[in-house]
C-alpha cells in the first residue's frame, strides 16, 4: 500500500495580531498588524509631488510636446520618475509590485500624446482641461488595474476617476499662477502638483483606510 507524501507546511511568523502568511505582500501584513496610519501615508505622498517638475525636465529639453513623438518621449519620462515615486509609497501601503512604474510611464505617454493630439497641441484653458483629462484617463487606467489586488474593483475605479479630474485641475492651477504653459510641457510644475499630491492623497489614504482589517490567507 502506497503512501502519498505531504506537502511541508509554509512556516508561519507570529505577530501580537495573530499568525502572519510568509507569502503575504508586505503592505498587506503592515494594515493586518494595524500599523497602517493615514497621516504617514499621506505624508509621503506628499513627497511624490517633487516628482512633478523632475519629470517634466526631459519635454523641456525636446523643445516642447509639439508633436506625438515628443509627446510620447516627454509623458513616457515624466510618467517614469512620477511612477517611480508613487511606487516607492505603494509598496509599503500596498505591496504594490514594482510593475507600477512602467505601466505609468506608458499610460502617461499614451494619454499626453492622444490629450495633445486632439487640442493640436494647443495650451489655453480649455485644452489643458482636454490635454489633462486625457492624460489623467492615461495614466489612471493602468494605475487602477494594478490597484484592484489590494483596493478592490469599486475603490479602483474611484482612483481612475480621480486622476481623470484632478490632472486637468493640476494644469489649471499651474496656468493660474502664471507658468509659461506655451512652452508645452509634459506635466504641471509644483503648484499643480502641489495640489495634485494633496487632494490625490486624500482619496488614496480613503481608498486604503476602507481596506484596513484582518487579511486571511487561502490555503
Amino acid at each position: 500500500m502506497s503512501t502519498t507524501p505531504t506537502r511541508p507546511e509554509r512556516p508561519v511568523r507570529a505577530t501580537r495580531s495573530g499568525p502572519v502568511d510568509p507569502d503575504e505582500p508586505p503592505g498587506r501584513a503592515a494594515r493586518r498588524s494595524g500599523s497602517f496610519s493615514p497621516a504617514r501615508t499621506w505624508g509621503l505622498w506628499l513627497l511624490t509631488g517633487l516628482a512633478f517638475p523632475v519629470g517634466g525636465l526631459p519635454a523641456i529639453a525636446l523643445g516642447g510636446v509639439a508633436d506625438v513623438p515628443r509627446a510620447l518621449a516627454g509623458g513616457a519620462a515624466a510618467g517614469l520618475l512620477i511612477g517611480a515615486a508613487q511606487w516607492l509609497v505603494l509598496r509599503r501601503v500596498l505591496g504594490t509590485g514594482v510593475a507600477w512604474v512602467p505601466v505609468s510611464a506608458a499610460g502617461l505617454a499614451l494619454g499626453l500624446a492622444a490629450g495633445s493630439w486632439a487640442v493640436g497641441y494647443g495650451t489655453d484653458a480649455a485644452d489643458l482641461l482636454i490635454q489633462g483629462a486625457l492624460s489623467g484617463l492615461g495614466i489612471g487606467a493602468g494605475q487602477a488595474l494594478l490597484l484592484r489586488r489590494g483596493v478592490g474593483f469599486a475603490r479602483a475605479a474611484i482612483w481612475l476617476g480621480a486622476t481623470t479630474v484632478l490632472w486637468p485641475i493640476g494644469w489649471q492651477v499651474t496656468r493660474a499662477v502664471g507658468v509659461s504653459v506655451e512652452d508645452q510641457f509634459s506635466v504641471f510644475g509644483a503648484t499643480g502638483a502641489l495640489v495634485w499630491v494633496l487632494l490625490s492623497g486624500a482619496v488614496l489614504v480613503a481608498l486604503v483606510r476602507g481596506r484596513v482589517g484582518p487579511v486571511t490567507s487561502a490555503r
